[in-house]
């Protein structure tokens, strides 16, 4: 069986247009930058809504065991930001949810200024497109364990929920995929805390963290397809 790599940032060929594309994004999304927590914020919303005229006033960033993390793909500069050639908005849950895995595991420590997000991005784009190379697909939520791999993670990775729930606990990160219409896919991080699921970005417009008995209960009528719990060391 070949197993392809996960190409990192630093080996991109911008000899090569998807390569070059995904660099440029890189740039114009740095430039752009995440909006972080101000008084601009208006607390009284709960969830945004796709294309909302008020995504600009939310800032992307929350707090979850002294890190900041990412939430709500709706919110703050997603919408003006460029994932292949879609916006981010519609595109990148794949990449909030492993960022903010792998930023809780510890793997960017010094990411103040989200530049590990960018280049994470960068490298869902040249790695893992799902169906159409523009990006208007997102990401191939199966390929998230080449990444992971890249990265040097240890995790285990699951097709079932009921065995992924019954494998949780308190202390783990997660990474969930699951389908909501017949392409449509989505992916969030989501972590075991008090005998609790705490997801973040479980929803593409969520400005809160949800918190369920399982993840079986936070998907509701969602269809299970991957999950990735991955070995925390934290501590």
């Amino acid at each position: 069986m070949i197993i392809l790599e996960w190409i990192r940032f630093s080996e991109f060929d911008k000899t090569r247009r998807l390569h070059k594309r995904a660099y440029d994004n890189y740039i114009r999304n740095g430039q752009i930058g995440i909006k972080t927590q101000t008084s601009d914020d208006v607390p009284e919303c709960d969830c945004l809504k796709s294309n909302s005229p008020l995504a600009g006033r939310y800032s992307s960033v929350t707090k979850l065991w002294g890190r900041n993390i990412l939430r709500a793909q709706y919110s703050g500069n997603f919408p003006i930001m460029k994932f292949g050639r879609a916006r981010m908005s519609k595109t990148c849950c794949e990449v909030i949810g492993t960022y903010n895995a792998l930023k809780l595991c510890g793997a960017f420590d010094n990411d103040a200024d989200f530049d590990g997000f960018f280049r994470l991005a960068a490298e869902f784009e040249v790695n893992a497109l799902f169906l159409l190379k523009t990006g208007h697909f997102g990401s191939n939520p199966f390929k998230i364990r080449r990444c992971l791999d890249a990265y040097d993670i240890a995790f285990d990775e699951y097709r079932s929920v009921a065995k992924l729930d019954s494998r949780l606990t308190d202390g783990d990160i997660a990474i969930v995929g699951y389908r909501h219409h017949l392409v449509c896919m989505h992916v969030f991080c989501c972590v075991k805390e008090r005998e609790k699921i705490i997801s973040i970005n479980r929803g593409s417009g969520c400005l809160y963290n949800w918190e369920n008995g399982s993840v079986s209960q936070c998907l509701k009528k969602g269809k299970f397809l991957v999950g990735y719990i991955l070995k925390n060391d934290k501590e």
